[in-house]
């Protein structure tokens, strides 16, 4: 236990150093250089720059209130999904994907591709109907539309669909988060290889922990990783929670366990079985009051 949380702790310490800064506007986007996740553990600002006039899925103005960009380009052509997994799964995370037309560092020549900004029905008292439309979203291979406009219809899903690539290719994904400045994971799917090409990567370690410290409270995980019949979490908190909970998370962003847990003052550790998931990757949540913290880990 004590190597897994040495672990965990570096690793969160290596992404916050690289998270100082915000990447608000396209031109000073955060260069992707991998297939590995990128964790964004806040969002500071809404950026300077009117790169958005429009877009299919918001004919106004698009809002910018904590955004960021990322860029990437194809190494090897194959398809191509991500996921966009929040801290706090009631946030309304929107994205506008474009095809950059004249290389990493033109943002007046883009095109856009897929356009999400669904999100709740206004004026609803319990908003039943918009739990579609808030959490993970992203692109997959089971989506069927390229953009899904404000509010949450009975058609939206909250995911788009997946991209057929070429290598060299180049592309910008705007991300914003319209009701709060916490983060998020994206996570990459699909065939496509994502080329180590620009000379300064944002980010050259692949993250496993965002969040989680905050609020007199310390909270490392997951292990063992990987994992085969059960995955744990250390708390150190200072004070009591009845009303914390852990789940565990596909890279789809559904929520496939879900435990209420009671945390007193002081450190313990806090577990979640397996049983009858399938091998693959997933993620650990672990909810107390206002924090929020996201583990990565492997199933085999």
């Amino acid at each position: 236990m004590k190597r897994a949380q040495l672990l965990s702790t570096a690793i969160f310490i290596a992404f916050s150093l690289a998270g100082q800064r915000s990447y608000p506007d396209c031109s000073d986007a955060f260069i992707v250089c991998s297939n590995a996740p990128v964790a964004i553990e806040i969002l500071t600002e809404a950026g300077i720059v009117d790169e958005i006039k429009s877009a299919a899925c918001h004919p106004e103005a698009f809002p910018k209130t904590n955004s960021i960009w990322f860029k990437w380009q194809i190494k090897s052509a194959g398809t191509l999904g991500f996921t966009l997994i929040p801290l706090d799964e009631t946030d309304d995370l929107d994205f506008i994907l474009y095809k950059m037309k004249a290389g990493m560092d033109n943002c007046l020549a883009m095109q856009e591709i897929r356009c999400m900004a669904s999100g709740e029905n206004r004026g609803e008292d319990n908003n039943t109907s918009s739990v579609g439309c808030t959490g993970a979203t992203g692109l997959n291979a089971f989506a069927m539309d390229t953009n899904e406009s404000s509010g949450c219809s009975e058609t939206d899903n909250n995911f788009l669909s997946g991209l057929e690539t070429k290598a060299e290719e180049v592309y910008a994904l705007f991300v914003n988060n319209y009701y709060s400045p916490q983060g998020f994971l994206l996570e990459f799917s699909g065939t496509s290889e994502i080329k180590k090409a620009p000379p300064f990567c944002s980010d050259g370690t692949e993250p496993n922990t965002i969040g989680g410290q905050g609020d007199g409270i310390i909270i490392n995980g997951a292990y063992p990783n990987p994992a085969a019949t059960e995955v744990s979490i250390s708390i150190n908190s200072g004070k009591s929670f009845d009303d914390g909970r852990i789940q565990i998370i596909n890279l789809h962003g559904n929520v496939l366990r879900s435990k209420k847990i009671r945390v007193v003052p002081g450190e313990q550790q806090v577990s979640v079985s397996l049983k009858d998931l399938p091998v693959g990757v997933y993620f650990l949540k672990t909810v107390l009051g206002d924090t929020h913290h996201l583990a990565r880990f492997s199933k085999f």
